[in-house]
């Protein structure tokens, strides 16, 4: 009410940090759908375009386009959720056409947005191992999820570790715990399916390893509700 007395803002000190997290709960996109073979000129018009369900989660839907009687674009109308494994496409009205789907267990790639992925970790001479466990500290609230995935190579195996795909692993921790607040960090534990671990690579199957690595991959539906891991410990078995 007095023209002498006000109150002032210095804009010098005002900051603002925004912060956009990019996450999905393992969702499929159109650049996930990578058509290898087009056919032969021999799609008179588009065929079906069938996406397997995941283990848990919502089926993705999609439609794939034909020019001059070749498979052209692939159109996700539903983007689903829980592919964290590898999805496989159907096409029904004949053709020759393949369209793999980019997904965590190849080598390199995938269709998360959300992952880390460990420094290659080679064990002593001596202590080549037969399986992993890994712990994890992490704030996981409702529906997100946390998976870890590992790859492994012998070093007997002529090729190369980065071509290597990726294994999903098993939640020991029961499935139901989740986080109330940011504070209650919770462990984890994952396991291999078969609690031992083996591969084949060019006919030779191996049943130990000497080399491996560790990815984890954060999920959920919400860019605003996001798991966090606090710390992670692997470690390689021998029995």
């Amino acid at each position: 009410n007095d023209s002498k007395v006000s109150p002032a803002i210095d804009m010098s000190r005002i900051n603002l940090i925004t912060v956009e997290n990019q996450i999905n709960r393992g969702s499929l996109a159109n650049s996930d759908f990578v058509i290898t073979n087009a056919g032969t000129s021999e799609y008179s018009s588009a065929p079906t375009l069938t996406v397997s369900a995941p283990t848990t989660g919502v089926r993705a839907v999609a439609t794939v386009n034909v020019a001059s009687n070749k498979l052209n674009v692939v159109t996700v109308t539903t983007a689903g959720t829980g592919y964290y494994e590898t999805p496989t496409v159907a096409l029904t009205g004949g053709g020759a056409g393949v369209i793999p789907v980019q997904n965590e267990l190849a080598s390199a790639g995938g269709n998360t947005k959300a992952r880390y992925i460990s420094r290659r970790v080679t064990l002593e001479d001596g202590f080549d191992a037969q399986d992993i466990k890994v712990w994890l500290n992490a704030y996981k609230p409702k529906d997100t999820d946390i998976k870890v995935y590992f790859r492994v190579h012998n070093a007997e195996d002529p090729g190369s570790f980065e071509e290597r795909p990726y294994v999903l692993m098993v939640q020991e921790t029961d499935a139901n715990r989740i986080s109330a607040s940011e504070t209650d960090i919770n462990e984890y534990v994952y396991r291999s399916s078969a609690n031992n671990i083996s591969y084949t690579s060019s006919g030779v199957t191996y049943d130990k390893f000497k080399t491996f690595a560790i990815k984890i991959v954060l999920g959920s539906a919400s860019t605003s509700i996001v798991p966090k891991v606090k710390d992670m410990k692997s470690v390689a078995l021998d029995f």
